[in-house]
């Protein structure tokens, strides 16, 4: 049987242990905690440290030592230990695929014979986890099958980053892929439509499908300050979702909208330049919007920098952990 990400960590009872959300990405990390106030839940503490060039590279650890040394000064300033933490987008597979509608003890058996049609990969050399999505009535679904939304990383990818945040003194409790984390903080938990997430880093942009409230798709471009590739990649992957609905004998979703955040996606008119060329509607995430009503509270940090720290707020919120 192939092991899911939680077979890499401690026993189920520490998943209810208070943790911040941990983001680590080729740039640097960034932390953020909540705690409860009056009206629901409040920016308890949040913060950031860059990393010198070359620590991170596409998502690989290039200088693991210096990483190392960089979490453990991190982790003594804030006293933290225990955290929910990011694998890099660049290293996972992710898709969406329909297999028997068993039990939930026979459905990872299930979802495990999709992997190496899906993943250029042994059964043997990866990780997975999935997620059942919800029968709409506008598909063609069978009833005796169920849609499941799978993500999958290399093992050693696993144990890599394992390692470094152990040998840093972390104790992680949940891991997730980068784009699952920030698609839980931007996407309205009432909107169950198709989108298009587009995070924008100063050398890179991520771009992701998520319907039902699940990531099915994603791949990240550089960009070096071009955009060209990013709107390059916008058509691209409109086509494959076509492409997924027409193999299903489906009409495709159309993308409500383009959610825009991350370090650069507070560039002025960026979201009009991505909505004229794209002609699908683009805005600038809220990535409050799961945690509270900024009508009733204003955190501690400025629009333009929250929308670098989608992925940690993601990781902070604790619904949708096993």
């Amino acid at each position: 049987m192939v092991e899911s990400f939680f077979d890499f960590f401690p026993a189920p009872k520490f998943l209810e242990m208070p943790s911040p959300g941990f983001s680590l990405s080729d740039s640097g990390i960034r932390f953020v905690e909540f705690g409860k106030g009056k009206k629901g839940l409040t920016l308890k503490d949040f913060g950031e440290t860059s990393f010198s060039p070359g620590f991170i590279v596409g998502g690989k650890i290039e200088n693991s030592q210096g990483l190392i040394e960089v979490l453990e000064t991190f982790r003594k300033e804030k006293n933290i230990r225990y955290i929910r933490t990011t694998l890099p987008d660049e290293r996972a597979y992710l898709y969406t695929t329909e297999v028997p509608n068993v039990n939930e003890k026979e459905m990872r058996t299930a979802v495990e014979f999709t992997l190496e049609e899906n993943v250029p990969l042994s059964v043997s050399e990866v990780v997975f986890d999935y997620n059942v999505l919800p029968v709409r009535r506008d598909t063609k679904q069978k009833k005796d099958t169920a849609r499941v939304s799978v993500s999958v990383l290399p093992r050693d990818v696993v144990s890599e980053y394992l390692n470094v945040f152990q040998m840093a003194g972390f104790i992680p409790l949940h891991f997730e892929v980068e784009s699952q984390s920030v698609a839980k903080a931007v996407i309205p938990r009432e909107d169950k439509g198709a989108f298009l997430l587009l995070n924008v880093g100063k050398e890179k942009a991520s771009l992701s499908i998520v319907s039902d409230w699940e990531v099915s798709f994603t791949s990240t471009v550089s960009t070096s300050g071009n955009l060209e590739n990013v709107f390059g990649e916008i058509k691209k992957i409109t086509v494959y979702w076509q492409t997924q609905a027409d193999r299903r004998n489906e009409i495709a979703e159309p993308f409500e909208k383009i959610f825009l955040c991350g370090e650069e996606g507070a560039r002025a008119d960026l979201s009009q330049l991505i909505s004229s060329r794209s002609g699908i509607a683009c805005e600038v995430a809220n990535v409050w919007v799961n945690v509270f009503s900024l009508q009733d509270y204003i955190p501690d940090i400025t629009l333009e920098k929250s929308l670098s720290y989608a992925s940690a707020i993601g990781l902070a919120l604790k619904n949708r952990v096993k």
